[in-house]
């Protein structure tokens, strides 16, 4: 078999290969897709027990969809799209920090998988299901439906938390922070699951573009919200929403900082990052659970544009938040790592004289 054709039934040698990798907080397991070989396309969820070295399928696609395969959300689409996925299968999961619980979507319908004892049953929704995600507790299992953000409790109750009509979403990343700014979601579980941290979008401004695909004229064109530059952007706000009907906004100064780059939430509390327009600015803030009220932490500043750096903000095991961000270094701009301030990845320079 030549390379061309090699590589194009391997798609590039991807197949086969683990990926969307996750280990549980102690260590104690991986989690991971893969797909059953080098041709096939159709990723499961598996668990690799870091002891004994021992793989175990936990959900194969073929086995879940027994009672046909629907269609994938269009929201589900767009993100395959950004993140050039052409597996099939399962495309993502999130699991609660021990990795006990998976919850992953399988064309539209929700799944949760017992990582221990290997269970997955079909958990009924209020329809097809984009991002869900079980709390830390690994309890209950939000996810968003139709642009409305639901929460299942451990008895099964399928509750509504937030949701509106028209060109309102709530819990799903916005066109600029999923294209952009490698933000894919749109909301958090607080660390104890009594809480959730939910972007609202409200689109209502941003010019609407008609998608037509020529192959198929019988289908109507598709209306997208698509913010072309110099156009109106979608408006983006933070909410913190308790399960028993409270709620709290999250207050920063929008109008000179639109974009919310990155949220993160563990027991130091929640960290937000948020940037200026032109992208050469931003702030990393922390936000009081209770009030809603931020302070800034750390600035964020490059004459092009700030660059975010994944997994940044996030606090440290001894309390400190872990900040990412560029220095200018012998000509270069070297990606840097701060704790508190302090530098941690000082940068060094490589290239041969």
């Amino acid at each position: 078999m030549e390379y061309p054709e090699l590589a194009a039934r391997t798609r590039r040698f991807t197949r086969g290969a683990p990926r969307a990798v996750t280990v549980a907080s102690d260590g104690s397991r991986v989690v991971f897709l893969r797909s059953p070989g080098p041709e096939d396309a159709a990723d499961a969820l598996w668990v690799l027990d870091a002891e004994t070295a021992t793989e175990h399928l936990i959900a194969e696609p073929a086995g879940l969809l027994t009672g046909g395969q629907g269609d994938l959300p269009a929201e589900e689409r767009a993100l395959r799209e950004r993140l050039r996925l052409s597996a099939s299968g399962i495309g993502s999961y999130a699991m609660d920090p021990a990795a006990r619980v998976a919850a992953f979507p399988l064309s539209g319908r929700l799944f949760r998988a017992d990582l221990v004892s290997g269970d997955v049953i079909e958990v009924a929704t209020a329809g097809p299901v984009v991002d869900p995600r079980p709390d830390p507790t690994g309890r209950r299992i939000a996810y968003v439906t139709s642009g409305n953000l639901h929460v299942i409790h451990a008895d099964g109750t399928d509750a509504l938390l937030a949701g509106e009509e028209g060109d309102v979403t709530w819990g799903l990343a916005e066109f600029i922070a999923a294209e952009e700014l490698d933000r894919y979601r749109g909301y958090w579980w607080a660390p104890d699951g009594r809480s959730i941290l939910a972007a609202r979008v409200d689109e209502s401004r941003v010019p609407r573009w008609h998608l037509h695909d020529p192959a198929r004229p019988e289908v109507a064109p598709t209306s997208v919200a698509y913010p072309f530059a110099g156009a109106a952007n979608a408006e983006v706000t933070l909410h913190l929403l308790d399960l028993d009907g409270g709620w709290v906004d999250v207050h920063w100064d929008r109008e000179t900082y639109p974009y919310l780059v990155s949220v993160h939430w563990a027991e130091g509390g929640p960290l937000i990052t948020v940037l200026r327009r032109l992208q050469q600015h931003g702030l990393v803030l922390s936000v009081d659970p209770r009030t809603g009220e931020t302070q800034v932490h750390a600035e964020l500043a490059d004459p092009r544009w700030v660059e975010p750096v994944l997994g940044t903000p996030s606090h440290l095991p001894d309390g400190r938040v872990l900040v990412g961000g560029e220095l200018a270094h012998d000509g270069y701009d070297a990606r840097c790592l701060f704790a508190d301030g302090t530098l941690l990845t000082r940068p060094r320079c490589t290239c041969a004289a």
